[in-house]
């Protein structure tokens, strides 16, 4: 089977590559982890190694896992990469470019904002 082919050396590789900071507090099971991974772009955060390592560590099928982040992957931080190059491209200046962005994410962050799950992230 794949799990055991691959699965002791995904889970090595990705056990040296992940960090303990990004690990959270408490272990996910499979299935918890598996919806963390079917997130938009799941593949771009910075705990990914982690949950990986957590997923193949707790028995999870690395086709599974592969499936989930290939799916959800939507490729937003390329696109906006290529709309600020278009921007520019048409004239707008970078300093108008970088407030307009500045405050797009304070009103993201203000709408969006989950103290419990920052909570979970920094403790």
């Amino acid at each position: 089977s794949t799990q055991s082919t691959w699965g002791p050396f995904l889970i090595g590789l990705l056990s040296t590559m992940a960090t303990s900071e990004n690990e959270p507090s408490e272990p996910l099971d499979s299935n918890s982890i598996l919806d963390e991974l079917k997130q938009t772009d799941s593949i771009m955060e910075s705990g990914i190694l982690s949950l990986l390592t957590q997923f193949m560590s707790g028995g999870g099928e690395p086709r599974n896992a592969i499936k989930a982040v290939s799916e959800s992957f939507r490729g937003r931080s390329g696109m906006c990469n290529l709309l600020m190059d278009w921007l520019l491209l048409s004239g707008d200046r970078p300093q108008d470019l970088k407030g307009c962005i500045v405050s797009h994410l304070r009103t993201g962050v203000i709408d969006n904002f989950d103290p419990h799950k920052a909570d979970r992230i920094f403790a």
